[in-house]
């Protein structure tokens, strides 16, 4: 939006608030703001429908926090003022006193990260008479985009005993997402969280989680909340109905709550059921119940059905709960090392450039950050393992993500299997590339430094598109993507033996979010 516009909108609604709250006799109009669906997947078009008194001025007012502002005359606004909200001026309503509005959803819409707040302030400018309309919460599923999902911190003035995205007393209260972590809400009302997590006291505790939720229950709904939700875990004060910013009427829930973790390292062998207990799966502000982020939380039976191959066994029943942010995050890539008994390779690489060497691994720090407009970024320095003055500074996107369930799933030539075939789910293992998602474009560039001063390599796909999830980067059974290159030198080094002038290559990562040693 233009900020000359948007300034105009303010000062406009200011001046309006102004009038009204100097008018005693002011009286709420009838105001109504519904959107034509409770969530979007991302390219659907989002229409709104208002109704408002005929020639009336409308605001629309767009937000991300969650508050209570009462407006003398008028009634209680519903959204937060810090960060200040968007004012939206909109056109006198017609004579009819209904007008639809219409906008698209996008990827890279911050829609995807943090959902939109919407309320509708109209004023009859001539009377001084105003209203506010319902407050709407509008979404943006991220099923192909991507969205983070993280240990929920907890904010010491609302909350306790902060800190985990998984609470298991029975084995420990800190569990944290070490590596993935995907939450995707799909407009079908199902939804998945996918990733690895660990203890960060006993690192040796690590599992692979796979839980998915099912049968959405919105605001409107005939069930809305379910039996037992919500599940207020803050500080009473940081409630609507106490005065506070958070109102658990606008969360959604999942019915159904089924899922498995799977150990590694350790671990490996175990397998634990997971299913819902007590209140509904619930997400909105404030309803993972540390903060009053946008998150979510759900308490859960757990039932292990396997136990560890090796060392002591779990407790066969054990309870706990899931309290997490949502949002967006980065990784911390390493080389893939090989997994005796699993890979055939023996070569242990972040990146293989036959023709220059085989052998380059990470330099210092390395990014890798998926972000939710559906694209990637790799960045930091490789060094050849052998020779430390042959360097490249690595800079490589990946664009197009394809997700589980999108209809060009999986992309043509994938997934690229490079383990022994006893590694796969489909042979009894636990690599399941089913739950892999893939960048369908990659593009990049190696700069030359030191030795290599001078050279500019031109990175582009090769076969399978590039491959992230559990068992993805071809080595191991970790957390890690993969994905075949072409390289063409676009410029020669500056002294010493020339470089080939094309080939190709593979880049072999593990993705560790809080840069965990892998434990295999």
């Amino acid at each position: 939006m233009n900020p000359r516009q948007t300034l105009s909108s303010a000062l406009l609604f200011a001046a309006s608030l102004a009038s009204v709250g100097s008018d005693a006799q002011a009286q709420g109009l009838p105001v109504s703001l519904t959107l034509d669906q409770e969530i979007y997947e991302a390219g659907d078009p989002i229409s709104m429908f208002l109704e408002a008194p005929p020639f009336s001025k409308p605001f629309l007012v767009l937000g991300t926090s969650p508050g209570l502002t009462p407006i003398k005359g008028v009634g209680d606004f519903q959204m937060g003022l810090v960060p200040p909200p968007m004012i939206v001026g909109l056109p006198l309503m017609p004579a009819s006193g209904e007008r639809e509005l219409g906008c698209q959803s996008v990827c890279d819409d911050p829609l995807i990260e943090v959902p939109c707040l919407l309320q509708v302030v109209s004023f009859d400018l001539l009377n001084g008479g105003a209203g506010i309309s319902n407050l709407e919460v509008l979404s943006v599923a991220a099923g192909d985009c991507g969205v983070c999902v993280e240990e929920a911190e907890v904010d010491p003035l609302l909350g306790s005993n902060g800190g985990h995205a998984f609470w298991i007393p029975d084995m420990a209260k800190d569990f944290e997402f070490v590596a993935g972590g995907d939450f995707s809400e799909r407009d079908d009302g199902t939804a998945r969280i996918i990733g690895v997590i660990a203890s960060e006291s006993q690192p040796e505790l690590r599992f692979q989680v796979d839980v998915e939720f099912r049968n959405r229950i919105s605001v409107g709904d005939a069930s809305h909340p379910p039996s037992g939700s919500p599940k207020q875990e803050l500080d009473g004060a940081a409630y609507m109905d106490n005065g506070g910013p958070i109102h658990p009427g606008n969360w959604h829930y999942y019915d159904i709550t089924e899922g498995m973790l799977t150990g590694l390292g350790e671990q490996e062998g175990a397998k634990i059921e997971l299913s819902r207990r007590g209140p509904a799966f619930q997400v909105g502000y404030g309803a993972n119940g540390k903060n009053l982020n946008w998150g979510g939380s759900g308490w859960f039976d757990l039932l292990t059905v396997c136990q560890p191959s090796s060392g002591d066994p779990l407790p066969l029943e054990m309870t706990g709960d899931i309290n997490v942010s949502l949002g967006q995050c980065e990784e911390c890539p390493s080389p893939a090392i090989s997994e005796p008994g699993y890979s055939p390779n023996t070569a242990s690489h972040a990146v293989a450039l036959p023709g220059i060497s085989s052998e380059f691994i990470f330099d210092g720090d390395v990014s890798y950050v998926e972000r939710r407009d559906g694209t990637a970024l790799l960045t930091g320095i490789i060094v050849r393992d052998d020779d430390a003055n042959k360097r490249f500074e690595l800079s490589v996107e990946f664009l197009d993500r394809i997700n589980p369930g999108a209809d060009n799933y999986p992309p043509t030539d994938s997934p690229k299997k490079e383990m022994q075939a006893a590694s796969y789910l489909e042979h009894g293992g636990l690599v399941d590339p089913d739950s892999w998602h893939y960048y369908e474009l990659t593009v990049g560039t190696l700069t030359g430094l030191d030795d290599y001063a001078g050279a500019v390599l031109h990175l582009q796909r090769k076969g399978p598109a590039f491959q992230v999830g559990s068992g993805a980067n071809g080595k191991n059974r970790n957390y890690g993507a993969s994905g075949w290159l072409m390289w063409e030198l676009l410029s020669q080094v500056d002294s010493g033996p020339a470089l080939p002038d094309s080939g190709s290559g593979d880049i072999n990562i593990d993705l560790d979010r809080e840069c965990v040693d892998p434990i295999l």
